[in-house]
């Protein structure tokens, strides 16, 4: 049987959606989409959560890999639905998914309090650290700031700016990587290959998102804050 590959389009019916790409199940909960959908359309579910549709198609092709990895511009109010998607990234990642993996390191440890399990749950800790850092940043100094020009509140300075941001940026999925090999690899545990599957799989799945998450804000919220702020300084 032929794999199909369907684009996330404003006629498709989400329950499709879902089925052929189980990913989207994720993508929803981000969105707040709570509940089941019915035989609704995207362009029925954006109209009735009060969501941008261009926004919703945009993220849903990226979290079947059909989306266009180049720089994309959102208008203002798009720009709200972004920011708002991202937020709830970030609970997701703080009261789910990190204490999720914590939990399975801890788990193992358990059982198998080897040198090496106690160096694997040192350095997750240590990358939690980092990212609680990108995520706090984003949330106290980032986002109000895009917010505050989207809605007219603030003016462009030289205090902060997407620039800014974009150097700031730090691509937080890239010590996942050294974990996963970390456990692949070098540390070997002995009866325990269902906890192993299960952190494996878990820390496979934060790397997605997390990956979506980076491309979001560097391919689509900078360019579009950056291009608020230069119509802003040219006019004023």
């Amino acid at each position: 049987m032929t794999a199909k590959h369907t684009l996330v389009e404003t006629k498709s019916k989400v329950a499709d959606l879902v089925f052929e790409h189980p990913s989207l199940i994720l993508m929803l909960e981000h969105f707040e989409i709570e509940g089941n959908v019915g035989d609704m359309t995207v362009l029925e579910v954006c109209a009735k959560r009060g969501l941008n549709v261009k926004v919703f198609t945009t993220f849903g092709n990226l979290f079947i890999g059909s989306g266009n990895l180049g720089k994309q511009v959102f208008r203002s109010e798009e720009i709200a639905d972004i920011i708002s998607y991202l937020r709830n990234c970030h609970k997701y990642y703080r009261s789910e998914k990190y204490p999720e993996i914590l939990q399975y390191i801890q788990a193992i440890h358990a059982v198998c309090p080897t040198p090496e399990i106690k160096l694997l749950e040192g350095f997750f800790n240590e990358y939690f650290r980092e990212v609680a850092q990108h995520l706090e940043y984003e949330e106290a100094i980032a986002f109000p700031y895009f917010e505050g020009l989207i809605q007219g509140r603030l003016k462009p300075d030289h205090s902060f700016s997407a620039t800014q941001y974009h150097h700031h940026h730090t691509d937080i999925e890239e010590k996942l990587e050294d974990l996963k090999s970390l456990l692949i690899k070098h540390v070997y545990i002995s009866n325990q290959q269902g906890l192993r599957r299960k952190l494996l799989i878990s820390l496979f799945e934060l790397e997605t998102d997390l990956r979506i998450h980076s491309l979001i804000e560097e391919k689509m919220l900078v360019p579009s804050i950056a291009k608020i702020e230069k119509e802003r300084l040219y006019v004023e």
